[in-house]
């Protein structure tokens, strides 16, 4: 989240980017990242080389869940930065216990 884009701007709460399973999973991030934001392929691309497992990043709820497995989830940050000129390269994922 950085200052100038949407998640960064002072009437919204940066909380809902990181959503509580249970919440409504991000959607309210997702629609200001998809509707407002244009760094949202950008995102996307940092989130997908840092291997982000939580929050809302370029409209792509990253946490991981039983219905949406990390390589679902590092597809679409991938598809997302590619639709911006975007290329993320392929990496292997961190490993975490």
């Amino acid at each position: 989240q950085r200052d100038g884009t949407p998640c960064g701007a002072p009437d919204v709460d940066r909380n809902i980017f990181f959503p509580h399973v249970g919440s409504n999973n991000g959607a309210d991030a997702s629609q200001i990242c998809l509707t407002r934001c244009a760094h949202r392929g950008e995102c996307a691309a940092m989130a997908y080389r840092n291997g982000e497992q939580y929050g809302v990043w370029g409209g792509v709820n990253c946490t991981v869940t039983d219905y949406r497995p990390r390589s679902e989830i590092r597809s679409r940050l991938a598809a997302m930065a590619a639709e911006h000129g975007i290329d993320v390269g392929h990496r292997e994922l961190p490993v975490t216990a």
